[in-house]
């Protein structure tokens, strides 16, 4: 029996079953824990055998942190070529799951719908707020990053850098005018092109600096079972790799000590070479907390009410 999950179920389980009729007949589905109403657990039954299956649906009216020039339909299969590209090289990512027309989206109106490999394991949210973090957690989270970040190097599916336009604020940012918030907006842009003018600069970190990125490495888009499960790559593109790190460094609050775990396990991820390990690790120790607080101004941004009085603490730890 289906379990309802949303007023409007009726319709997802038959979009569902329209599109991915070849998966066999949704047996269960159930809104996952910990995570809004738009993610939910379906499962599939194809003869005896059941299999889960992440189910997602995403807006098209939200209003996204933007690193490049792309539409939203051109970001969308730059996530799965990225999702693709990585898990052939051996880092393995929930992998998108293909309709009976062979696409890897459908879309309505208002929403995009996609289906993933469902991945299993406790949020590594739910450990913050239960502050049981370990710094084990911690390197293992840098490492992977920096396995990601080295992995999807050489994807040949992105915009040229005369396309490239990282720095695109939250347009409730930009709309901000003559106050202390916007100026410390245009300190960090400031800051943040002199982090990536001193990269290109730098022989041995102009391939680093910008590449391939999740968007969104938050806490809340870890799981960690048997292995750390990375989900939610709607944010995915290419931007500066500082801006993952600054990310996750804002969604745990570290502590300047676990800045600089993150700062080794990242580096020994990326690569081997001692050199540029090092060269790497000095880049996240200086200018991650800058990363972080392009983050931290996004997140405020999003839930900025101009009718409304906001307290704005920088920084933000």
């Amino acid at each position: 029996m289906i379990t309802p999950v949303l007023s409007k179920w009726q319709d997802i389980k038959q979009f569902l079953e329209f599109n991915y009729s070849y998966l066999g007949t949704i047996v269960s589905a159930i809104e996952l824990d910990g995570k809004m109403s738009n993610l939910f657990k379906v499962t599939f039954k194809k003869g005896d055998i059941k299999t889960a299956y992440c189910f997602k649906i995403s807006s098209l009216a939200e209003d996204k942190i933007c690193y490049f020039t792309l539409p939203f339909n051109s970001r969308l299969h730059y996530q799965a070529e990225l999702i693709s590209f990585c898990n052939k090289k051996g880092l393995k990512i929930p992998n998108l799951i293909k309709t009976n027309d062979k696409t890897y989206f459908k879309s309505t109106k208002s929403d995009i719908m996609m289906l993933y490999e469902f991945a299993d394991g406790p949020l590594v949210g739910n450990a913050i707020i239960n502050e049981y973090l370990s710094p084990n957690t911690v390197q293992l989270i840098g490492h992977w990053l920096g396995q990601f970040h080295a992995c999807s190097q050489g994807l040949t599916m992105h915009p040229t850098p005369n396309r490239l336009t990282p720095f695109i604020f939250h347009k409730k940012v930009e709309a901000l005018e003559n106050t202390a918030f916007q100026k410390q907006v245009h300190h960090l842009k400031s800051q943040i092109q002199t982090h990536l003018n001193s990269c290109l600069e730098a022989k041995e970190l102009k391939e680093w600096v910008i590449g391939p990125i999740h968007g969104d490495f938050h806490a809340g888009n870890l799981l960690l079972g048997n292995t750390l499960s990375v989900i939610d790559w709607e944010l995915c593109g290419l931007g500066p790799r500082l801006l993952d790190i600054g990310t996750i460094i804002r969604s745990l609050k570290l502590s300047l000590d676990s800045i600089w775990l993150i700062a080794k396990s990242y580096s020994e991820g990326y690569t081997s070479d001692k050199k540029l390990r090092n060269c790497i690790r000095e880049q996240v120790i200086k200018h991650a907390r800058t990363f972080a607080e392009v983050r931290h101004i996004w997140f405020f941004a999003m839930h900025y009410d101009h009718q409304k009085e906001l307290s704005w603490k920088y920084p933000f730890w």
